[in-house]
């Protein structure tokens, strides 16, 4: 009877883990200052309140001696003059980008992306550094008198692994009044 019970508890373990995917592997952080919450990978590094701009930033710890990148998240939070379009603070952060990052050679992509109702601009592109290639999305959002920036950055041939991760991080933004 013990065997039975036994088999039986680690199978409906098993179950419990299967079906809560990966929740067990996010945290929720919310930022009360800044008037934002989002969904982060629970076992990354983390540091909150880095300087004035950034809110909180994760990073993905190194996997031996020939990982030479740390994956990362970031979210930052500046002012800005109330009810200004997040088009103007969008083709802002790409003109800074494609004059500070001279690597960007290839695979820019830009989009929509929604924190809950609210729209955001997107810019991807691939970033060549020194001997590393890097995938590099930025989403902006601008509510009220904020500016909230949404960066996730990986080993370009690394992005198919970790796009489902950023893709829920981004996703997971909310916005509050």
């Amino acid at each position: 009877m013990t065997r039975i019970w036994g088999k039986s508890a680690v199978m409906l373990l098993a179950a419990v883990l299967l079906s809560s995917g990966c929740h067990l592997l996010i945290a929720r952080y919310h930022d009360e200052k800044r008037k934002f919450s989002i969904s982060l990978p629970r076992f990354w590094e983390r540091d909150t309140d880095v300087n004035e701009a950034v809110a909180i930033s994760v990073r993905e710890p190194l996997h031996g001696k020939n990982d030479k990148f740390q994956e990362n998240i970031n979210v930052t939070v500046t002012s800005a003059a109330e009810g200004a379009p997040v088009d103007i603070f969008y083709d802002i952060n790409k003109e800074m980008a494609m004059k500070t990052l001279p690597g960007i050679k290839y695979d820019i992509v830009e989009d929509e992306r929604y924190a809950g109702s609210e729209m955001g601009r997107s810019l991807s592109f691939t970033y060549i550094q020194e001997n590393l290639k890097l995938r590099i999305t930025s989403v902006i959002w601008a509510k009220n008198s904020r500016v909230y920036v949404v960066t996730a950055s990986c080993e370009a041939d690394k992005y198919n692994h970790y796009k489902r991760i950023f893709n829920e991080a981004i996703s997971s933004l909310r916005l509050d009044k």
